[in-house]
């Protein structure tokens, strides 16, 4: 790792005393400016609103993404598997027992969803 890399992770997880009302509340600094963040863009921040906005939406695309390539992966594992079954039944042979089971891969294509 390079040494500006290990020290703005070394910043951004070092812990840090906050107030909250009456309590104090110790976290890393990184969700700390998150909070803060959204305490800003709650009192009108345009800046904080919009950069608030921004983080959320690109996080909920990545994550839209990872489900979409993990249910991909997942149907072809069941495909292929459930092919090599129905193959190794029809040539007399002995069928396979893979881990997990394609039967046991449940897959939701609503929401891109696997199990």
């Amino acid at each position: 790792m390079r040494p500006t890399e290990e020290y703005l992770r070394l910043e951004a997880y070092r812990p840090i005393v906050i107030r909250e009302g009456e309590k104090a509340i110790a976290l890393p600094a990184i969700p700390a400016v998150i909070r803060a963040m959204g305490v800003s863009a709650m009192k009108g921040n345009r800046f904080a609103e919009r950069t608030m906005a921004e983080i959320v939406t690109r996080m909920e695309q990545q994550d839209h993404q990872s489900r979409l390539e993990l249910f991909g992966k997942s149907l072809d594992y069941k495909l292929a598997w459930d092919n090599e079954i129905t193959r190794c039944k029809a040539a007399g042979l002995p069928e396979p027992t893979p881990v997990p089971h394609p039967d046991d891969v449940v897959l939701f294509p609503n929401d891109a969803e696997c199990r």
